[in-house]
């Protein structure tokens, strides 16, 4: 099933059970990952540009629970926050630190390299290569930095 179809499915659901501020966020989700296949030549979107919408929103909503917290807003920090977890919902789980720094340890083991700032790209694209999205690439770069002092 595709990731598209998989938050029409959701939102229906959402909208069954009467769970309207939760159908509202996917059907807005929905629109935008609609509209970039349509836009590129009346296609449905692939699962990669509904991702990168995904992406898009929790990065803005991220950004407005900043504000709204520092602007002590309570009540829309909450809400923002339950808008978070609908979207990650929707986001493939990314790695923890622990898991990202024993794969770094193999990769520079496994490939005879060194913990050298010169060996950061090659760690990386094979992070990237095994993982694709569900690693953060600025966690690599502090864990492995942090590597290169304590070694």
């Amino acid at each position: 099933m595709s990731k598209l179809q998989e938050l029409k499915d959701a939102a229906l659901s959402a909208r069954k059970t009467r769970h309207t501020e939760r159908a509202t966020l996917l059907v807005t989700i929905i629109g935008e990952a609609a509209m970039i296949g349509k836009s590129a030549g009346n296609r449905e979107s692939t699962d990669a540009e509904v991702l990168g919408v995904l992406k898009k929103f929790e990065k803005n909503i991220n950004e407005n629970i900043q504000i709204f917290k520092d602007r002590l807003m309570l009540d829309e920090t909450v809400l923002a926050l339950c808008e978070l977890l609908i979207v990650q919902e929707f986001l493939p789980a990314k790695l923890t630190g622990e898991q990202v720094l024993q794969d770094i340890k193999f990769i520079v083991e496994s490939n005879g390299l060194s913990y050298d700032q010169r060996n950061l790209g090659i760690v990386t694209s094979l992070l990237k290569a095994q993982y694709g999205d569900q690693f953060d690439g600025k966690q690599v770069s502090t864990l492995f930095k942090g590597m290169i002092c304590v070694v």
